[in-house]
C-alpha cells in the first residue's frame, strides 16, 4: 500500500512495498521479484478523493508454492491471523491525526488483550490533552 499527495507516488510506494514485502517473506532476490510482480498483481487506487491519495495491490500467494519458504510463511501468516482472531482479542483505537505541513494521517493503538479500558482510557486522556479541529488529533508538540 502507499500513500502520497499524487497517485503516481502513492503506486510508487506501493509497488516497493509488494517487492520489498515478497522478497523478505520467500526470500528472493528484490529484482526477481520485480519480474514476478510485474506480470501477477494489478494495483488499484485505495482513495483518490482527499487530499492524500492511496495505491493498493492484492498479491495471489498460491503462486509461491513451490518455495522451500511457503510454508513457514503461510504458518506465519495463519499464527498473526489466529493472534488476531476473536479466540485472542487485541484492542484497538484509530486516531485521526494530521501531519506537521496539515496533510491527514492517523495512528493505530494496539494492546494487548483484556486492556480495553486502560486502551480507552489513554485515548480519552490524549484527546483532552491536546488540540481537537476538523475531527483530527493536533500533536502541535511534535511539530
Amino acid at each position: 500500500m502507499g500513500f502520497s499527495s499524487t497517485l503516481d507516488d502513492a503506486l510508487s510506494q506501493s509497488v516497493e512495498h509488494a517487492i520489498n514485502m515478497i522478497a523478505a517473506m520467500f526470500e528472493m532476490p528484490r529484482q526477481q521479484v520485480y519480474l514476478l510482480l510485474s506480470a501477477a498483481i494489478d494495483f488499484d487506487v485505495t482513495q483518490a478523493v482527499n487530499i492524500t491519495k492511496g495505491v493498493h495491490g492484492l498479491i495471489d500467494l498460491s503462486m509461491f508454492q513451490q518455495l522451500p519458504a511457503y510454508e513457514r510463511t503461510i504458518r506465519d501468516i495463519r499464527t498473526y491471523a489466529d493472534d488476531a482472531s476473536q479466540t485472542h482479542p487485541t484492542p484497538a483505537v484509530n486516531i485521526p491525526l494530521e501531519t506537521a505541513d496539515g496533510l491527514p494521517c492517523g495512528a493505530c493503538l494496539i494492546d494487548p488483550a483484556g486492556s480495553d479500558k486502560s486502551l480507552i482510557g489513554l485515548t480519552k486522556e490524549l484527546y483532552r490533552e491536546n488540540e481537537i479541529t476538523d475531527g483530527f488529533l493536533n500533536n502541535h508538540a511534535a511539530r
